[in-house]
């Protein structure tokens, strides 16, 4: 399950009309009108932040907490800070069932 505390940060963005919650590694933001809905994810900041498989495992939750959805597209991104690359990824989804 999502944690803030362990989880760095993720956004999940559903339509306009976004409202924001700020907590120290949270950002999360929710909304009900666009087509395609995402959320990024990264690790929380500091010693491990750098770990691909860590984040995989952190998204591959998050989707599933999700339910049945159609994932559309992952982007990963790394941003070189400090000691280690600070990574994130952005996942696409419909909320449908997806194709079997």
């Amino acid at each position: 399950m999502w944690n803030p505390q362990t989880s760095g940060s993720l956004c999940l963005l559903r339509a306009r009309g976004c409202s924001r919650t700020r907590r120290s590694t949270t950002l999360r933001c929710v909304a009900d009108d666009w087509t395609i809905s995402h959320f990024s994810q990264s690790n929380p900041s500091g010693e491990g932040q750098g770990d691909v498989a860590s984040l995989l495992r952190r998204v591959a939750e998050s989707i599933e907490e999700l339910g049945d959805v159609q994932v559309q597209d992952i982007v990963f991104h790394a941003e070189p800070s400090g000691e280690e690359d600070d990574l994130t990824m952005t996942v696409y989804f419909v909320r449908e069932p997806r194709r079997r």
